[in-house]
């Protein structure tokens, strides 16, 4: 895909900009491009008034991730996941599960890359990243801990954010591709 405006920006197509970025077709054909495209999984819609286009992410990580997302756990913060391992990343996979992650409630994209993105629920983080070498998916997710006297509150929202985020990535592995009998999930 090539893309010489700004109407693309990284990798956001924003359903205003249609018609600029296919000017001089119909608004008919606009809305057969966007078909043909998504059909062939060049853009995914991510909510109803944008579109992800993976293939204009940035390929690189973006500087500022090490600020949002710490290699290291902070203090007062758990962390749980899903790993997928697969016996090969099928096509348009990740930008499937990038998109709807993307297009779930009250999720904030905090930084996006053609491998990974970081997503926020109020104080909880979701770092979905896809690794193409080893054929593996990984769903992290972030949350403080609170504590309300002797008992420990804020984990069913942890639960929640990351159940929506593995659900997500397990209908559409499994619903689109097949491949869910061949993975393994730990």
């Amino acid at each position: 895909i090539t893309f010489r405006h700004t109407w693309v920006k990284n990798g956001i197509l924003k359903r205003a900009d249609v018609p600029s970025a296919f000017k001089g077709y119909s608004p008919q054909e606009q809305e057969m491009i966007l078909h043909i495209l998504q059909r062939f999984l060049l853009i995914h819609p991510s909510t109803s008034q944008q579109y992800l286009v993976p293939a204009v992410l940035p390929k690189e990580r973006p500087e500022q991730l090490a600020t949002q997302w710490s290699a290291k756990l902070g203090k007062g913060q758990r962390q749980t996941g899903r790993l997928y391992l697969f016996p090969f990343i099928p096509l348009g996979l990740f930008e499937r599960v990038m998109a709807a992650t993307m297009n779930a409630k009250e999720v904030r994209v905090e930084s996006a890359w053609f491998d990974g993105v970081l997503l926020r629920v109020g104080a909880e983080q979701a770092l979905v990243q896809v690794n193409r070498v080893r054929e593996e998916l990984l769903i992290r997710v972030r949350s403080p801990i609170r504590t309300g006297g002797s008992k420990e509150i804020g984990h069913r929202r942890v639960n929640a954010l990351l159940r929506t985020l593995v659900d997500t990535a397990d209908t559409i592995v499994e619903g689109s591709y097949g491949v869910g009998s061949r993975i393994n999930r730990l």
